[in-house]
């Protein structure tokens, strides 16, 4: 029997804690700052150097899940390919 791929949870977690912020550069829900990214009043990033690190960590994986035909997210028109 074929062995059976596994997600990676933790990482799985993350991607979707990143999305919003990813998708459009504001932390709608503040699930980016539940796992450290500082925002500021308006959820907007404060330090960039932090989301480019996350980005080119998670880059990869969120650009597999996103499916907005009309949007080009902002992560990659702000950092370039992950």
């Amino acid at each position: 029997m074929p062995v059976r791929k596994k997600t990676n949870r933790r990482r799985a977690d993350i991607v979707m804690a990143l999305t919003d912020l990813f998708a459009t550069g504001v932390d709608w829900d503040q699930e980016a700052r539940a796992i450290g990214v500082a925002t500021c009043a308006y959820d907007f990033p404060t330090d960039l150097d932090h989301v480019r690190v996350l980005w080119r960590q998670h880059g990869e994986a969120f650009l597999a899940g996103y499916s907005d035909p009309y949007q080009q997210p902002w992560a990659l028109t702000e950092f370039g390919a992950p």
